[in-house]
C-alpha cells in the first residue's frame, strides 16, 4: 500500500512539475499585490484539485465510453513522457514544455492567470 502511494506521488510530482511552476508563477505575477498573488495561487490549486478529483470520479467511465482500455492509456501516457524526456535531453523547444511568444504576451496582460497557464500547466 505504501509503495503504491509513493509511486503515485512520484508520478504526480513528475507530471505536475511544481518546481517549474514556481518561476512561471513569479514571472506572471511580478510586481503584483501580495493579496492578488495569494488569490491566484489558491485559485489555481483549487481548480487543479477539482479537475483531478473530477477525473478520479469519472475517469474509468469516460475511458470505457470512449473505448480506450487502461493499458492503452498507460502506453500513450508513457509515450508522451518519453517525448518530453527526448525534448529535455536534446534541449529543443518543441512546444511540449514551453509556451509560445503569443501565449506569453497573452498571459502577461491577463487579469486572472489561475486557470491558464497555472492550473493547466
Amino acid at each position: 500500500m505504501l509503495e503504491h502511494l509513493i509511486k503515485t506521488f512520484i508520478v504526480f510530482f513528475v507530471v505536475v512539475e511544481p518546481i517549474s511552476l514556481v518561476p512561471m508563477f513569479g514571472a506572471l505575477t511580478r510586481g503584483a499585490d501580495p493579496r492578488f498573488r495569494r488569490k491566484m495561487a489558491v485559485k489555481g490549486v483549487v481548480i487543479s484539485a477539482v479537475i483531478s478529483y473530477g477525473f478520479l470520479a469519472v475517469g474509468n467511465w469516460l475511458l470505457s465510453t470512449l473505448g480506450v482500455s487502461l493499458d492503452s492509456f498507460k502506453i500513450a501516457g508513457g509515450l508522451l513522457l518519453f517525448l518530453l524526456a527526448v525534448d529535455m535531453v536534446f534541449a529543443r523547444q518543441s512546444g511540449l514544455r514551453s509556451t509560445t511568444v503569443r501565449e506569453q504576451d497573452e498571459a502577461r496582460y491577463r487579469e486572472d492567470i489561475s486557470v491558464f497557464p497555472l492550473a493547466f500547466h
